[in-house]
């Protein structure tokens, strides 16, 4: 970037991957455009229609690459450290490309569907974020007849086109793709001969609103384009919850609707509900600031709708507030507090106090582009996950263009039911949050109390068809009516009836082990309504490498991050709690040596619920295990003794440890480790099946009560759950509960009767612990590193 002595600039984009050009040179030459400094503009070859309003453009005929990146990050070029939960909007304007190109668009009779698949190699491997055959078969059969549907490919590009791998243009990948009734962009580019591929693809995306893309620069341009873009991505930087840029603010490039599909079945999912079955999409605006408890109840009941066609706008007024909203599904939007003198109140019983937060609502609402819009405040909830499918199917069956219904107010319906039978919006007796209406219909919101009903009258007046729903849709979560724009919140999150369950493991020198521990864990995934797997690994090499490989096999079942240090488990167990968005459910902690027998996540959820219903304080339940020698149960050795038969412990984990396998290994694993159970100084035997150390089902806001794990290497196990006990909260123990399965060997400490974790440095830091627990010090400071995610 060059300042001329006149004050205008010169923007060199560097040729950077085309994504990150697009994030940080254009919208910043847009944004000089703007206040008229912008002289020259500098890029690669094609990209006079991305820079069309620059006074000069000169295109160099040289590659991007992804040094070019790291000198422009080394050379601090504004915005072009793309990764990160907000962009710096001072040096951002976001150009208007559907608007300069609307003269010129390219549609057809049909509303145009266009689909960007991007197929190279990423992180120096195998294609992974790309469309396959059979998904596009899918997708090709389910919209042809509604839409005229263009298929973009990255082999219909040039070798110019490259950034930072060659794009994948074999013929075998993409072998059985039916086209029939699909034009491809290599065929447009035959009917414009004449036009570039960047600007053919502007004046193409100029007539769509309906995009299918990946991460990357291909769905980026796409998000400059409005419309609904769905991006299909199974690992990508964007996806650390710490960023969560595809919800965060990629629909602040042109207002376009984001949503993401981590999954082939995920992304036919909401392709149906989208454009197939042409459900209304639901934009739930909310309001928040400082409750971090009530915000998370409020949008957990959003996303446990069994509805999904919904997007959430979020405008908060304090940018600490951020941190409790980022790593759910919704756009950010900062807002600032009122700071000007307030002005004289207008006279009439409909304008109440002075309430400037009302005007949130204002700049929340263009970034609802289509279908309905909802408006809830952080202390407010869906009452059941079926509200938003009753609310769209009224909208479908009776054709309504605004919907009123009751809200449950903590000892009253609003409407009463009298005001009700009205049939209309009654001052003093009407709420936000129980009314929906077509993005058509544009009400202002202005900072005056009883806006609700203000909105309210203008919405019914306006609207061509509107319906009273008679049905609870919405609530309150306080117990008493005292919110009022007060930054207050509950002590705690509310837990679900049946919670969801997320596996947390740590991983170090796991090569041998993990692959089975996961199918293991998986396999559970039938019994579980929703079960999360984080795996964390603690700077092994080895491990990592195997990691990669893993990653392309189980997909977005399971979450790899990486720690850069090495910083033991208990570490790595605080790092991966803090990629969890939602607070409301159990966590397991695994190791990567062992196996879950079939059931056992089932049978720990269930004695989990049982226990909670006789007792609110208890949240969490220990998880009984039993020692597996490797010899004879995993690796034959000539010299020891060996089964007849040595894949006992795999009819174990298939069956569960209840079953007749589970049983007769029980006994095998008590004759093969007595040895090692046997205990000189007491003359007895060790317990064959115990509860493990520091293997437990519990709540997370238990978790979070405590602070989570201290920090040191060792007995940080006794430590948690005597922190737990200290704070008044109880965990189970259950003899009869399932068992799951331990692979140990000679050198494991557990194989170890007589030092069993016994050694002076252990027992130096038990006491440490033991004196802070004695000076009532319960909450640890949950010591953590920065994960980042394994691409």
């Amino acid at each position: 970037m060059i300042k001329h002595d006149d004050g205008s600039y010169t923007i060199y984009s560097g040729l950077p991957e085309f994504g990150y050009e697009l994030l940080s040179a254009i919208p910043l030459a847009w944004h000089l455009h703007q206040k008229g400094l912008l002289r020259r503009t500098i890029s690669g070859y094609d990209t006079k229609a991305l820079y069309w309003f620059s006074p000069q453009h000169d295109e160099l005929d040289e590659p991007r690459s992804w040094d070019n990146v790291e000198k422009l990050l080394k050379a601090r070029f504004p915005n072009i450290a793309i990764h990160c939960k907000q962009l710096d909007w001072s040096l951002f304007a976001p150009p208007p490309y559907k608007d300069h190109y609307q003269s010129s668009a390219i549609q057809f009779a049909k509303p145009t569907l266009i689909i960007s698949n991007r197929i190279n190699s990423e992180w120096n491997g195998e294609p992974i974020n790309f469309l396959n055959v059979g998904t596009l078969n899918n997708i090709f059969a389910l919209l042809r007849e509604k839409y005229r549907i263009i298929y973009l490919e990255t082999s219909h590009f040039s070798a110019k086109y490259e950034d930072h791998s060659e794009f994948d243009r074999s013929s075998n990948r993409m072998q059985g793709l039916n086209l029939s009734g699909v034009i491809t962009f290599s065929e447009l580019l035959k009917h414009h001969p004449s036009t570039s591929i960047n600007e053919l693809q502007c004046r193409l995306y100029a007539g769509c609103e309906k995009f299918i893309s990946s991460n990357g620069g291909l769905g980026i341009l796409a998000s400059y384009f409005g419309g609904e873009n769905v991006i299909f991505s199974k690992k990508c930087h964007e996806l650390n919850p710490d960023i969560n840029s595809f919800y965060g603010w990629y629909p602040r490039l042109s207002g376009a609707t984001i949503s993401v599909a981590r999954s082939e079945p995920e992304l036919l999912e909401r392709i149906h509900d989208k454009w197939a079955d042409d459900l209304p999409l639901f934009n739930i605006l909310i309001r928040t600031s400082g409750r971090p408890n009530y915000f998370h109840d409020c949008i957990t009941s959003i996303i446990d709708q069994d509805y999904k066609n919904v997007n959430i706008i979020v405008g908060y007024d304090d940018p600490a507030s951020e941190k409790y909203i980022q790593k759910f599904p919704c756009l950010r939007i900062p807002l600032q507090r009122w700071d000007k003198e307030v002005p004289t109140q207008p006279a009439g019983e409909q304008y109440g106090i002075w309430f400037p937060f009302n005007e949130y609502f204002n700049y929340l609402l263009p970034y609802a582009k289509q279908g309905y819009v909802l408006y809830l405040d952080d202390d407010d909830c869906f009452v059941d996950s079926s509200a938003l499918s009753k609310l769209a199917e009224t909208i479908k069956r009776q054709r309504a263009d605004a919907v009123f219904w009751r809200v449950q107010f903590p000892n009253r319906l609003v409407p009463s039911e009298k005001n009700w039978l009205k049939k209309m919006p009654v001052c003093r007796d009407v709420s936000t949050i129980g009314y929906a209406h077509s993005v058509v219909i544009c009400p202002s919101w202005e900072p005056w109390k009883r806006g609700d009903f203000r909105v309210a009258d203008f919405v019914y007046r306006t609207a061509v068809n509107p319906v009273w729903f008679d049905a609870v849709l919405t609530g309150l979560q306080r117990i008493v009516e005292d919110g009022y724009g007060k930054r207050d919140d509950k002590p705690t999150v509310d837990m679900p009836s049946v919670p969801s369950v997320t596996v947390v493991i740590p991983a170090f020198k796991a090569t041998d082990y993990l692959e089975d521990c996961l199918d293991s864990v998986l396999a559970q995934g039938s019994d579980i309504l929703s079960l999360q797997v984080l795996v964390g690994i603690d700077a092994c090499p080895e491990t990592l490498q195997m990691i990669k490989k893993l990653s392309i096999k189980y997909g977005s079942s399971v979450q790899f991050w990486r720690s850069k240090q090495n910083v033991g488990s208990y570490v790595i167990k605080n790092s991966l709690l803090r990629k969890m968005s939602r607070r409301d459910g159990l966590v397991l902690f695994f190791d990567s040596n062992d196996l879950m027998p079939k059931g056992l996540l089932k049978d720990y959820l269930n004695r989990y619920l049982v226990f909670k219903r006789k007792d609110e304080y208890c949240v969490g339940v220990r998880v009984n295990l039993i020692d597996f020698p490797m010899v004879p149960f995993f690796k034959g050795d000539e010299s020891k003794v060996r089964l007849v038969d040595n894949r006992i412990v795999e009819k174990i984990i298939s069956s569960g440890s209840d079953s007749f396998y589970g049983r007769f290994g029980r006994e095998l694993a008590a004759f093969h480790t007595l040895k090692y159970r046997y205990r000189p100084r007491h003359h007895d035997l060790k317990v064959l099946c115990e509860p493990a150390h520091g293997i437990l089902l519990i709540e997370m806001k238990a978790l979070e009560a405590v602070g989570a794990y201290n920090k040191e290497r060792v007995s940080m196990d006794d430590d948690l759950i005597a922190r737990l006990k200290s704070a008044g909260y109880k965990i189970l123990v259950d003899p009869d509960a399932s068992w799951f399965v331990r692979r140990v060997n000679d050198q494991s400490m557990s194989m170890s009767a007589e030092t069993d974790l016994g050694t002076s440095y252990q027992a130096k830091i038990k006491q440490k612990y033991a004196e802070h627990l004695a000076a009532g010090i319960v909450k640890a400071s949950w010591h953590a590193v920065e994960l980042r995610p394994v691409l």
